[in-house]
């Protein structure tokens, strides 16, 4: 209940309680005025006040000394409010710590210049009688300090002050998130590690590019060439889940790259198909010739020429045209047409991976009618399409400049700078930039027609167009394995198998449209690799389809066919795999192919998808192949150098 005392008749003592900090008017709660002598009435409390003053006194002028060195140290001052001194009453302090206040300061240190212009300094100069003893305080808090005065005597129904959160401390081993990282400029930069991919970093560091980063979403080299050898336990036999056929009969790019890398593969593969019918087993050869001929080679094919003027729009996919032959042919034979059905599926969709009414007649028929190409296959004892890309990138050292498991999110061409920059996100999650002078997209077609990758700015019109008027289609396989056990609990299946092994190719004709070709062309790669292996093939829509089922689900589609064409005892294969191109995260299908009804020819599209954008991004890849080797790794490959070779006219 002290009276109100003039500012300079205080000294500030800190008594802390957790995070409270209390002032005292000593003047009168102490009895000791300015000039050290005792005030107030003589009672027993003044006594005891003179006595502790003269202990009290001579410690806090110890402690002032002692406190000019931490202040020194700190440079940092308490802060007070000069109503807090004028009332003399407790005060409570919620937020910063004040550290050592009225006790570790002295006198002479406050007398300085070191407080110049600071209000609180100001305080202490006019309680060691530095300054005027009239000059005016200000009751403006040093700003700096955020804390929140609380008036606990004048308002005793305040809540309580609340002592400010502390930060959350980070769970223990926490992953730091990471930084991005500053982007590092590069000669050239690569998008994609396939075929195309490959060859062309594999062209520029032959011309003296070095300086390369080569980015690939997958964990392999290859793209869609990929070879499996670890399928059947015990061996090492490659198997190809993409590419697998190697067109030998023209001197080719990948032929040569084969033959160089010493990456075997089979003789000429062309020893034609034994046939099968749901109902009669097994058609002899003499008929099964004669249907194909009779039907197919010199029949609709045959059509197909004669009706090349007068396809239009409407007219240019096969399924329009086998209604149209078999109509005026006069075929209406169940088996005939069933027959008819098969032949499409296995010359047309699984030749070009879309279904009959999206491929385009006009630009394939003349490669349907070809009868010598010349074909082989890599799933062979010391083959496989990865392990030839795999050492041409190892050869040339461009294993050491990939980026693995690393996503482009974004292209950016704009700007006036002459670079183009590239965003990714690498195998742990960071964000990264890098930039380059030249920058070649070899990803798939359906990468493109998705939108994964943001260009900045888009791509011109024509670029966008072509995307979206090229088809890009889905082929699958299931490759299936029976060990020696399961062998030997199917006498009849063994059989079957031993009769046809002068065949590469097994076909089987359904009694329904629906399943002509689901699963009804089998290739024999028993003949080439020794072990009970045999391929399901799937192409079009009816691939994407069987993408969606379980595993066990598609052994009840393909079961029934198998024992249509062996036997009754066809167990269930011990092993198999079903490749899932369709639903690929960095393909979303297989390969290209000419689109029904497109009013531009598929080079043309092909010209504009592989057409460089303001001489900074590059294209290649099979569907910019404009010299016939479109849907084939030929393509990738020549594409590939073809991009590399205009890239080194701006890389200079």
């Amino acid at each position: 209940k002290a009276k109100q005392q003039p500012l300079t008749h205080y000294y500030c003592l800190e008594r802390r309680t957790g995070e409270t900090y209390i002032m005292y008017n000593t003047s009168v709660d102490m009895g000791i005025a300015p000039t050290g002598t005792p005030v107030g009435k003589d009672d027993d409390r003044h006594r005891r006040y003179s006595i502790l003053k003269s202990v009290i006194v001579p410690v806090m002028g110890i402690a002032m000394i002692i406190g000019a060195g931490t202040f020194y140290k700190t440079n940092r001052l308490p802060t007070f409010d000069s109503s807090t001194a004028a009332t003399g009453r407790p005060r409570t302090r919620t937020g910063r710590n004040l550290r050592e206040a009225t006790m570790t300061y002295a006198c002479s240190d406050h007398c300085t210049s070191r407080c110049d212009g600071d209000q609180p300094c100001l305080f202490w100069k006019k309680l060691c009688n530095c300054v005027d003893p009239n000059e005016t305080i200000s009751s403006t808090e040093n700003p700096k300090d955020k804390g929140k005065l609380v008036d606990e005597a004048n308002d005793m129904s305040q809540d309580p002050p609340t002592t400010p959160k502390p930060k959350p401390m980070p769970k223990p081993n926490a992953k730091p998130k990471p930084k991005p990282m500053p982007p590092k400029r590069y000669d050239a930069i690569v998008i994609g590690s396939g075929w195309s991919g490959i060859s062309a970093a594999r062209k520029l560091t032959s011309n003296g590019i070095r300086d390369i980063l080569i980015i690939e979403a997958r964990d392999y080299i290859g793209g869609r060439s990929r070879t499996t050898t670890d399928f059947v336990p015990g061996s090492s036999m490659p198997f190809e889940l993409g590419s697998e056929w190697v067109y030998t009969e023209w001197d080719n790019a990948v032929v040569n790259a084969l033959d160089r890398e010493r990456v075997a593969y089979s003789e000429d593969n062309s020893n034609g198909w034994s046939i099968f019918s749901t109902d009669g087993g097994r058609i002899d050869d003499a008929t099964a010739d004669d249907l194909t001929s009779s039907l197919w080679s010199n029949g609709f094919l045959r059509y197909v020429e004669k009706q090349s003027k007068k396809i239009d729009t409407n007219s240019d996919n096969y399924e329009t045209m086998l209604y149209q032959y078999e109509a005026d042919n006069g075929i209406t034979d169940p088996f005939q047409k069933q027959f008819l059905e098969l032949e499409e599926s296995s010359s047309v969709v699984l030749e070009y991976a879309g279904d009959p009414d999206r491929v385009s007649v006009r630009a394939t028929m003349d490669w349907l009618g070809c009868t010598s190409a010349g074909m082989a296959v890599t799933s062979v004892k010391g083959g496989g399409y990865s392990s030839a890309v795999e050492k041409i990138a190892s050869k040339a050292g461009l294993d050491k400049k990939i980026s693995f498991n690393s996503v482009v999110t974004t292209i950016d061409y704009s700007g006036g700078t002459d670079l183009v920059t590239v965003d990714y996100t690498n195998a742990d999650g960071t964000s990264v930039q890098a930039t380059a002078p030249a920058v070649l997209v070899t990803v798939p077609l359906g990468v493109l027609k998705e939108g994964s990758i943001d260009f900045v700015p888009d791509l011109p019109s024509y670029k966008q167009r072509a995307i979206a008027n090229m088809q890009f289609g889905a082929l699958d396989k299931l490759i299936m394995y029976w060990d020696d056990d399961a062998m030997n609990t199917a006498p009849n299946f063994s059989r079957g198998w031993d009769t046809v092994m002068d065949s590469d190719w097994l076909e089987l004709v359904t009694p329904e449209t629906d399943t002509s070709g689901v699963f009804t062309s089998f290739f024999n790669s028993r003949r080439y690799n020794g072990l009970n292996t045999l391929t399901g093939w799937v192409g079009g829509s009816d691939a994407e389809e069987m993408e969606k089922l379980s595993d066990d689900e598609l052994l009840k589609v393909i079961m029934p066919h198998l024992k249509a064409i062996f036997a009754a005892d066809v167990p269930e294969p011990t092993r198999f795999i079903m490749t899932r191109w369709a639903n690929d995260e960095y393909s979303k299908g297989s390969y290209s192919f000419p689109s029904a009804g497109q009013s531009d020819t598929f080079e043309s599209l092909a010209g504009d998808l592989g057409a460089s954008v303001a001489d900074k991004i590059f294209f290649a890849g099979e569907h910019t192949s404009t010299t016939g080797w479109s849907a084939t790794t030929v393509g990738a490959l020549e594409s590939g150098e073809a991009a590399a070779d205009s890239m080194m006219a701006v890389i200079g």
